[in-house]
């Protein structure tokens, strides 16, 4: 079993969080182990101090008091038309902002489109943010002392890594002209927010411009997006000369940061700070985040990096009649249980991250998208529809479609973050608003279970199949712990299909390798919690470290047959352009062009008749091409106690040329003991060869 392979499997396997017990198995993505906390060295202390009461939220140690702390509450003004009220913990009817002023928040994030609107008034939707509404939800803001943070989509609609449309005042222009509208716009708009005393401390230039922006897409080296990133930069500075202003990227899971920042500091690009949008349920796991970052700072030329925004669901419950855009039974990754708890370790976690583990502390600060984006709570779908089209106040109007003709796949018009708000469909906030203040400080509180880590294991066909005595439970700490796991092995499942196995699971092997769920159930008090176990079988291959993933590890052995070696023969992965598969094979080479070596793998066993396939993969090459016939003495064998029932000759030619290469009519029998082994002679200057996937299958 290949070692690197099996555990590249089980980093591949999810989290599902469940607050009930379920009878179908759900998919889900990576654990992130960066949000869980080791059990061995843990000291609760280090999460904060112990109040027992609020939300548990563990300590972001080094924060410093400028991190940004943000909210994106673009939609507010549409939700307040239809009539959606917000409420303090106290109950009381308040402005949202002061609300959010006083639970932590320090900055708003808000949204601009150049012209949301139908030539008749109609609004596109999203809230229907033109400046002008931005400067009325900025002053509103500042009057809560909070910061504002302006993000020009540069569009009229949703602008987002596959939509970057032009706005209708732009379509047709040249490149050139589009910048001189750009900066004009942003100049126009900055000085309506200091005529109206907004305290704007950033500016985006442009929102998730993964795939270009205002129509222009980018070329390989980025000088057009270059072009106009400087010229909103100047544009804003001319008016606020102390705002900082940020490019905004999304899918850090591609790994192309340190590229696209390189690229911008090539091109001469202005700007402040590399921000990026971070879903864990889209863009993979925070350490692959944390190491995008970094290469963007380090590419860029040390600038600093921000996530933009973030979110994560607390309940299953849909409020609107349009499907949530995540949930638990959602096939995205899940990092968290779908709780407070795991909205809460979300935010935290990656606060964290930008604060500890950015390097040279150039992380500014993190923003939730929307949190505050609740449905206009209507009884019906149409009451909720009407509310969406008149105000803007749902995802996207009917109107939309005149500028945007793929408007469909926003969901129908409605809210479909809802489930990943801070307040209830009432408009009263929940126990995580709370977290935001609690960041710098913690706040320890009695722990409980809100899920648990799905797991899985490997096995191959000739071996007893075992499933894990525990799984990993999800507190609403973010602390994981281990804990007994009782499965259901009356039944497993392989997408739709049900196999039963009568409470046997070693029953899985008569349906032959693939991929299995099996269901099960943690226990905390009276309540229960649903988790699944994937078991993988693989065709049964008696050879160990078949693909030398293990490295030099005590399956393989190489020796030399005389004192005429003048080459090496090895187990490595420095040579990564020839291995079958992986990045390990077994590599020789000889200057001289002298190689005589044994590889071998003995004590194999089995425990039935086994009839099996030999097959392994060999390449190579000399300065002599094709490498004569004449310089080669190479055979693969099979010994059954120390006698050969097995040889088969092979030998190499030239650079890209892969020899697979077969042997059949084998029999392993039980109480004898096998060996598996490699005879490489070869005498050609500058000869080297490579060996891989070794199988003796059945």
């Amino acid at each position: 079993m290949k070692a690197v392979k099996k555990l590249l499997f089980l980093l591949s396997l999810g989290v599902l969080s469940l607050s009930a017990c379920g009878s179908n198995p759900s998919s889900s993505g990576p654990v992130d182990s960066s949000s869980a906390e080791s059990t061995s060295s843990y000291n609760p202390e280090d999460d904060g101090p112990y109040t027992g009461v609020g939300p548990y939220v563990k300590k972001v140690a080094n924060m410093p008091d400028d991190f940004v702390i943000g909210m994106d509450s673009s939609s507010v003004l549409s939700l307040e038309e239809s009539g959606v009220k917000y409420y303090d913990f106290d109950g009381t009817e308040k402005d949202l902002f002061v609300i959010l002023a006083g639970q932590g928040i320090n900055t708003i994030r808000i949204r601009i489109w150049v012209d949301p609107w139908t030539a008749d008034g109609h609004g596109y939707g999203g809230g229907n943010v033109d400046i002008d509404r931005a400067v009325t939800i900025g002053k509103r803001a500042t009057a809560a002392g909070l910061k504002v943070l302006a993000n020009f989509h540069y569009s009229d609609f949703w602008a987002d890594p596959g939509r970057q449309l032009a706005p209708k005042a732009w379509e047709g222009k040249t490149l050139d002209q589009k910048i001189e509208l750009l900066s004009a716009y942003t100049v126009e708009s900055m000085q309506k927010f200091k005529d109206n005393n907004v305290d704007i401390s950033m500016v985006q230039i442009g929102n998730e411009t993964t795939g270009g922006m205002a129509g222009e897409k980018h070329l390989e080296d980025y000088s057009n997006f270059a072009r106009m990133v400087t010229a909103g930069t100047r544009a804003v500075k001319s008016v606020y000369p102390n705002a900082q202003t940020i490019v905004h990227f999304t899918n850090p899971e591609k790994g192309a940061y340190g590229a696209i920042a390189g690229a911008l500091k090539n091109a001469g690009a202005e700007y402040d700070i590399f921000g990026t949008s971070y879903y864990p349920f889209f863009h993979g796991t925070l350490d692959n985040l944390v190491t995008q970052l970094n290469a963007a700072n380090r590419r860029s030329g040390g600038k600093k990096v921000m996530v933009m925004e973030t979110s994560y669901a607390y309940t299953d419950e849909d409020t609107d009649f349009c499907a949530n855009q995540f949930s638990s039974t959602s096939s995205y990754d899940q990092f968290y249980p779908v709780t407070q708890g795991g909205q809460i370790a979300n935010f935290r976690n990656i606060c964290d991250a930008l604060v500890n583990r950015v390097n040279n502390h150039a992380g500014s600060g993190v923003c939730y998208w929307e949190g505050t984006w609740i449905s206009v709570n209507q009884p019906t779908w149409e009451e909720n529809k009407a509310l969406w089209d008149r105000d803007g106040s749902g995802w996207a109007s009917d109107y939309a479609a005149e500028y945007d003709p793929e408007v469909e796949k926003y969901g129908g018009g409605g809210t479909v973050v809802d489930n990943q708000c801070f307040f209830d469909k009432t408009g009263h906030p929940l126990e995580s608003l709370k977290m935001f203040k609690l960041l710098k400080t913690g706040n320890r509180t009695e722990e409980w279970i809100e899920g648990a880590e799905s797991t899985g294991v490997e096995f191959m066909t000739n071996e007893e199949i075992k499933l894990p005595a525990t799984v990993r439970a999800i507190y609403n700490s973010d602390n994981r712990r281990d804990t007994a796991v009782t499965w259901d092995v009356s039944k497993a499942y392989s997408g739709d299909k049900t196999i039963t196995l009568n409470g046997d699971i070693n029953k899985l092997k008569d349906s032959g390798p693939g991929s299995y769920t099996v269901n099960g159930v943690i226990k905390d008090g009276d309540k229960s919690f649903s988790v699944t176990c994937t078991v993988r079988l693989d065709i049964a291959n008696y050879i160990k470290n078949p693909s030398f993933e293990d490295g030099e590890d005590n399956n393989w052995e190489i020796k030399s047959n005389d004192e005429l070696n003048k080459g090496y023969l090895i187990i490595t992965n420095q040579n990564a352009n020839n291995p079958i598969s992986g990045k390990w094979d077994v590599h020789g080479y000889s200057v001289d062009g002298h190689m005589n070596y044994e590889v071998t793998q003995g004590n194999i066993t089995a425990s039935k008749d086994a009839p099996v396939k030999f097959r392994f993969f060999v390449t190579g090459g000399a300065n002599e091409s094709p490498v004569p016939e004449s310089a080669q003495k190479m055979y693969a064998y099979i010994l059954e106690d120390d006698v050969e029932i097995k040889k088969v000759d092979f030998k190499i030619t030239k650079w890209g040329d892969i020899h697979q290469v077969d042997a059949e009519g084998i029999t392993l029998k039980p109480g004898k003991t096998y060996k598996v082994g490699f005879h490489v002679e070869l005498d050609s200057p500058g000869v080297w060869i490579d060996i891989d996937d070794v199988n003796l299958y059945e």
